[in-house]
């Protein structure tokens, strides 16, 4: 297919799918109750008045019986329900306690007797033990379990291994801990044997998963949890992003009030003394509250003008839920460090005589009795030592500190239902959550996770005939995510320590430069080197399906439209890191002698690394799919469910045009390969003449080209991502039902790995490393400090194969129940992956 075929292809598809998502639909959260009406010789009763309610709102929706007897009701939220039919010359039949979870298919065929419209026939329902509706597998996680069993920090997510074939024993993703933090990064949920980023979360049907790890942004109280879904079996084409789906689903509010207030409450002083052998140690300071408050119930406004009540109820119409919940956690440890004693950071090295002797770097003769005059002490090395400690005595862990680890998270959410009239329902969500948790180094080094997050999400179901019901959904979410020290816009240290060329930057990258000592054994200075990572990222989403009913098939026809804004800083090195060893200060003769913090306080560095520039990345995205499910009811006892799902989720593209990749003409083992086969870095394409125009930094041995025939992704997109689903459900009888199914699952890559690493090539690393010829101090040792552009050798450099492929699986499903009683089910099956192709990671290239 040539540029301008696909070009054309993208327009069109683009353009049909966005005017269907303005007419069909996309549903996650909500189920499906359908059945056959039949007369005492099994005939189909047509015509029939089928109406449900929700037992709770007492919202109403009603349908006729089609030529083959059937009805349904999709897009029905969870709830107990009430069901009745009636027709001319029978009783009125009555199902009650109809208990419809999140997804749910329930079949109630429904079998009338003869008689008057005005007599009547209850009955209790038993259904939803059995799903003989499709292959779909997956396990419901309800309200009282959430609420009633024992959770660690209340976290609703603990309890997705209680799904089969989920677990959350895989290890976390190292890189998420180190560029995202907090319990996000700690997820490590893993379904089917899928990779712990192949997970997607909805909350209430619109998306609620943030692009940088894959993980979710927003985490519910459990109070305001009515039930969740982990969704992993050959599920219906609707369902897409992900191989596993995890669906949350919040409660609305009801007729009646209900309410809660909590609190948990830990503290040290009511723990038991830690274990030790020898003696009893000092408990650890620690206090932990966990508190807040749920209520639901109708609504009820004043009314204005003169007649009738004051106040309106909302009482069958109008019903809200709210909920808060406040965490605080203080705790401290005690941790030990390896410090210069206070004679040291004078420059008195007297000490360590007579095993080691500190060398005059400018004569070759000793310092006299070990003592470097005061003169000779640099004054940028002294700025550093008020973030740094000492100590009386000389040894190994000489100096104690106890640091704190301080965490705060709140969380509000306010939810509203309303009851338009027996044909439209809407629903809409506000939630936001901040969260910060920090972590001390020695003095006022550290680290500290800044999180928040808004959500809003609106949704309306209307039934546009008795076989047609649409349900329409919007979601918006801002993610604010940000992995930096302590100083992070407190403390502006790099302007305080004023190393010559050194910027201070952005108010997140602020910390205490990293100074790190090879020899004596003593702890570094100031933050680690990697970081600061913060990302500001938002995404806007419609979704929409339609669900028709026509002779034994019901149908949904489906799209989204989704925009996706990844905007991510930061860097390893951004203030560089600078190393110290016993080089300069030894005998020049011997080799022997020096002391690493000598030449720190001296000011004679070993190796100076820094970043060229802070990493900063604007992306963009537009997400189109569209599905269509067709769902067969054969017989009564067997139905067909098939599906064809369409995903065109093109590769982010970088708004700052400043993305790089690298591309390798020919992969060649063999040594001193000609430099047409050196790799080389190519720009984005929009309008570059000169691939370093507006960039501080120059290649010095690596070519740069403009992109050329590369779009201006600097990677394809894929066109052709069909992804087919079929079930088969067959019930032996009313206690057995075997399922089976076959489909095609896409997801999607982390933004992180992919993405903004490759951003990370105009923020080079430049190392500097101190030669006779050319000494590194203070004053040299930020590569173009002094506005000049910044020289760069043969890089580490970060790309993905232009051809990069979508990560996909396929899926086999074979699943037998068996009903024991009214309360016990035996399920037993088999899901595997006849091919798994995970896609290529972000690479790196070296020469």
């Amino acid at each position: 297919m040539t540029k301008r075929t696909r070009l054309i292809v993208q327009i069109l598809g683009s353009g049909l799918l966005l005017a269907m998502s303005t007419i069909i639909g996309f549903a996650q959260t909500s189920g499906e109750i359908s059945g056959l009406v039949t007369d005492p010789s099994g005939a189909a009763v047509t015509g029939a008045n089928v109406t449900v309610t929700n037992k709770a709102t007492q919202a109403t929706r009603n349908v006729t019986t089609n030529s083959e007897g059937l009805y349904s009701f999709p897009s029905l939220l969870p709830g107990v329900y009430e069901l009745k039919v009636e027709q001319s010359g029978f009783k009125t039949a009555r199902i009650d306690n109809i208990k419809q979870e999140v997804q749910q298919t329930t079949r109630l065929d429904v079998a009338m007797e003869v008689g008057q419209v005005d007599e009547m026939v209850t009955i209790n329902s038993t259904a939803g033990l059995l799903n003989a509706e499709n292959g779909t597998m997956g396990t419901v996680i309800e309200n009282k379990i959430v609420t009633e069993l024992p959770l660690n920090g209340r976290q609703y997510l603990n309890l997705v291994a209680l799904s089969p074939n989920v677990n959350v024993l895989a290890p976390a993703a190292g890189q998420a801990g180190a560029r995202q933090g907090g319990e996000r990064a700690q997820q490590a949920i893993s379904a089917g044997g899928q990779r712990i980023f192949f997970d997607y979360y909805t909350l209430d049907g619109v998306n609620n998963m943030d692009v940088n790890f894959n993980t979710y942004v927003a985490l519910p109280s459990i109070d305001a949890i009515q039930e969740f879904k982990v969704q992993i079996g050959v599920y219906p084409a609707e369902y897409g992003h992900q191989s596993t789906q995890v669906n949350v689903l919040t409660k609305s509010g009801g007729n009646a009030f209900h309410g809660t207030a909590f609190e948990f409450h830990r503290n040290d002083k009511l723990d038991a003394k830690q274990y030790q052998f020898t003696s009893a140690r000092a408990k650890n300071p620690f206090k932990w509250n966990d508190y807040g408050f749920e209520l639901d119930g109708p609504i009820y406004l004043p009314r204005f003008g003169e007649g009738g009540p004051a106040v309106w109820s909302g009482k069958n119409k109008l019903f809200f839920m709210t909920n808060y919940e406040a965490l605080r956690r203080r705790q401290s440890v005690l941790n030990t460090f390896t410090v210069p004693t206070t004679k040291m950071f004078g420059g008195d090295f007297s000490e360590l005589l007579p095993s080691t002797i500190i060398y005059d770097p400018n004569t070759g003769l000793p310092f006299q009795g070990n003592i470097i005059p005061t003169t000779r002490l640099d004054p940028v090395s002294l700025k550093f030592l008020k973030y740094y400690n000492s100590s009386n005595v000389l040894g190994t862990n000489n100096f104690a500190q106890t640091s704190s680890q301080p965490l705060n998270r709140d969380a509000f959410v306010i939810r509203i239902d309303f009851n338009e009239s027996s044909k439209s329902q809407w629903m809409g969500r506000y939630n936001w959550g901040d969260e910060d948790t920090s972590t001390q180094g020695l003095n006022l080094a550290g680290t500290k996770v800044l999180t928040h997050y808004k959500q809003w999400a609106v949704s309306n179901t209307r039934t546009l005939s008795s076989a047609v019901v649409n349900e329409a959904r919007f979601g918006y979410t801002s993610f604010f995510n940000s992995l930096g020290t302590l100083s992070a816009g407190n403390l502006d240290v790099v302007a305080d320590i004023g190393i010559p060329g050194q910027k201070s930057g952005d108010p997140i990258t602020w910390g205490i430069p990293n100074v790190a000592f090879n020899g004596g054994g003593f702890t570094g200075i100031g933050d680690a080197n990697d970081g600061p990572f913060a990302i500001d990222n938002n995404t806007m989403q419609f979704v929409n399906k339609l669900s028709w009913i026509h002779g034994t098939h019901t149908f949904g026809f489906g799209g989204e439209y989704n925009r996706q804004n990844y905007n991510q800083l930061g860097n390893q090195f951004s203030r560089g890191v600078f190393t110290f060893q016993a080089t300069a200060t030894r005998d020049p003769i011997t080799g022997n002698g020096g002391f690493s913090f000598a030449e720190f306080l001296l000011g004679k560095l070993f190796v100076s690394t820094n970043a060229a520039a802070v990493a900063d990345a604007k992306f963009k995205r537009d997400v189109f799919h569209a599905f269509i499910d067709d769902t067969w009811k054969v017989t009564p006892k067997l139905t067909l469910s098939m599906g064809l799902r369409y995903e065109l989720t093109p590769p982010f593209t970088n708004t700052l045009g400043d993305y790089f990749t690298v591309e390798i003409p020919k992969i060649d083992f063999t040594p001193n390969q000609p430099q047409a086969n050196w790799p080389f870095f190519v720009r984005q394409r929009d309008g570059c003449t000169d691939p370093y125009e507006g960039l501080a930094i120059r290649w010095t041995s690596t070519k740069a080209v403009c992109a050329g025939s590369l779009n201006n992704n600097l990677r394809e997109t894929k066109f052709l991502n069909f992804a087919p689903r079929i079930g088969v459900a067959y019930a032996f009888d009313d206690k057995t039902v075997i399922r089976g199914g076959f489909g095609v699952f896409y997801m999607e890559d982390i933004a992180n790995a992919e993405y903004f690493d490759m951003a990370r090539n105009i923020a080079a690393r430049v190392d500097l490393t101190t030669t006779p010829a050319l000494p590194i101090t203070w004053q040299n040792a930020i590569p173009g400090g002094s506005g000049t552009v910044v020289q760069v050798p043969p890089p580490f450099a970060w790309a993905a194969a232009y051809d990069h492929t979508t990560p996909r699986t396929m899926q086999l499903l074979l699943n037998v129940q068996r009903q024991l009683s009214a309360n016990w089910v035996l399920e037993f099956g088999y899901l595997g992956f006849p091919k798994h192709q995970p896609g290529s990671s972000g690479s790196a290239s070296k020469h």
